[in-house]
């Protein structure tokens, strides 16, 4: 029984130092596109603060665009902190802090944060029952599904109105989200490669930003994964796993 014991130990130990290794992949790839993706917030802040100096410099700043650009730089301000709990939080526990959300809110949320970042310009076409409930860290599926649209807008940047478009659909306990542009067509070979860290079609990037996409999805139970359609196009598909219905009515009644 002690030899078992130590046996077990031993094994746990094992696995304890798996897990922290895995999470300290996590937190390098994170750390990597973190000091990309704060470069947003960061330029937005400096630019509100620095258009509030001058306005007030030439005595015209107006009350009411100092309190709706403050309300700016505040929301910056705490997204750029979350993110960077995020990373923290990677290194001290093993598993995402899921919560019961509505896909559809969620995703309309993400949209919304998008396009306030990125231009109110861009056109989404959203389909989504909204009865569906998934079980996910908000904060995490906000990061893939920020870094799945920016790809996506960098794909059809060249088209006269670049649109995305996102639908959903359940399968075994999943709901499965598809997103695709109206970009160019791709090839076979960039749909099998397009996880690879460093492997990047952009002339400026990290090419780290899918494969971290994927790692979150996985620690969440879900799942990412790219396919080519019939018209050549890319479609990328995140699958994130559903509350339980029991679970749900209980909840209800």
């Amino acid at each position: 029984m002690q030899r078992a014991q130590k046996l077990q130990q031993l094994v746990n130990s094992e696995q304890e130092k798996i897990s922290a290794m895995e999470r300290a992949g996590i937190v390098g790839q994170l750390s990597s596109m973190i000091a990309h993706e704060l470069q947003q917030p960061i330029n937005a802040i400096t630019n509100f603060s620095r258009g509030l100096r001058i306005r007030n410099e030439r005595g015209s700043l107006d009350p009411e665009v100092l309190q709706g650009t403050l309300q700016r730089i505040t929301h910056q301000s705490e997204t750029a902190a979350q993110i960077v709990n995020k990373v923290r939080a990677y290194a001290k526990q093993h598993s995402a802090e899921k919560v019961k959300i509505n896909l559809r809110a969620l995703l309309e949320k993400s949209i919304q944060k998008f396009k306030q970042i990125k231009g109110s310009g861009l056109n989404f076409e959203l389909k989504c029952p909204e009865t569906i409930e998934v079980e996910v860290d908000p904060l995490e599926s906000d990061l893939v599904l920020y870094n799945l649209f920016k790809n996506s807008l960098e794909a059809c940047k060249n088209e006269s109105d670049p649109l995305i478009n996102i639908s959903v659909e359940e399968s075994e306990h999943e709901a499965v989200i598809q997103i695709q542009d109206n970009g160019p067509e791709i090839s076979e070979d960039l749909v099998n490669s397009i996880f690879i860290p460093k492997v990047s079609q952009k002339t400026e990037g990290l090419g780290l930003g899918l494969s971290i996409c994927k790692a979150l999805a996985e620690s969440q139970g879900g799942s990412l994964s790219a396919l080519r359609n019939a018209q050549g196009h890319l479609v990328m598909k995140l699958c994130l796993p559903e509350t339980d219905p029991v679970e749900g009515i209980g909840e209800n009644q």
